[in-house]
């Protein structure tokens, strides 16, 4: 029997993931309305259309509520930072977004290599899959950091059924899975957080040359002018009287 023909859903204008959905695929439905809405930032930017496939309900998550925030910030470090900051001082922040990026795919990629010794020396020939459809996704890319963090997210979808295979079958008890799934989860997290930490820091640095550029009467000399011109003010309603 043939797999059912996939459909492309409505979307609007300002929505930068148009997303395959099978039909009945009422799980996937349910993910999207949900999270998708509420984390939508659309950036007004060239981009370039990348396919992925998520098939982990966890994966599934984590992407629809955090690829895009990430994005975001990314996009504002890579390059609106370096419109009002010389490039050297935006640099190393993104050079920090990569490294982080980067250690967390060698950190999935050496416990993939674990977990995939042990799923074939024991033997396993029955692949653990899901009972919801993959999201399949048109994703739009506007930064070099937005692919990079597209693929950890895609390997970290690759490791979590190893992982509960080797689970299901005992091969690893609950405190080891438990250790491998956060090792796996905060790789994939940290640079996601640290995109975040980085906006800030380099918004702070944007308002401080800004004031720096265009100061402002200090708080002392604006209360001043205010007492001021509160008795001119008074001079002025007695003379009327």
């Amino acid at each position: 029997m043939p797999p059912p023909k996939t459909k492309r859903a409505r979307r609007s204008p300002e929505d930068p993931h148009p997303i395959r959905i099978d039909p009945g695929d009422d799980v996937n439905h349910r993910l999207i309305k949900r999270l998708l809405d509420e984390n939508q930032r659309h950036i007004e930017a060239p981009h370039m259309k990348l396919p992925a496939m998520l098939c982990s309900p966890e994966a599934k998550r984590f992407f629809l509520r955090n690829f895009q925030p990430f994005q975001a910030h990314a996009y504002f470090v890579s390059v609106i930072a370096r419109t009002k900051l010389p490039g050297s001082q935006v640099k190393p922040f993104e050079d920090e977004l990569r490294d982080s990026i980067t250690q967390g795919t060698a950190i999935i990629d050496q416990l993939m290599e674990e977990l995939q010794h042990l799923y074939t020396a024991r033997g396993i020939n029955r692949p653990v899959g899901y009972d919801s459809y993959p999201m399949n996704l048109d994703i739009s890319v506007i930064c070099a950091l937005g692919r990079r963090y597209l693929a950890l997210i895609e390997k970290f979808d690759q490791a979590l059924p190893l992982l509960n295979a080797l689970a299901v079958q005992e091969i690893l008890q609950s405190d080891d899975v438990s250790e491998r799934h956060k090792a796996i989860k905060r790789a994939t997290t940290k640079p996601s957080l640290r995109a975040r930490e980085a906006r800030a820091e380099l918004q702070k640095e944007i308002e401080r040359v800004r004031a720096a550029r265009f100061p402002r009467p200090d708080a002392g000399q604006a209360t001043a002018q205010g007492e001021q011109a509160a008795e001119e003010k008074l001079d002025k309603a007695d003379i009327d009287e």
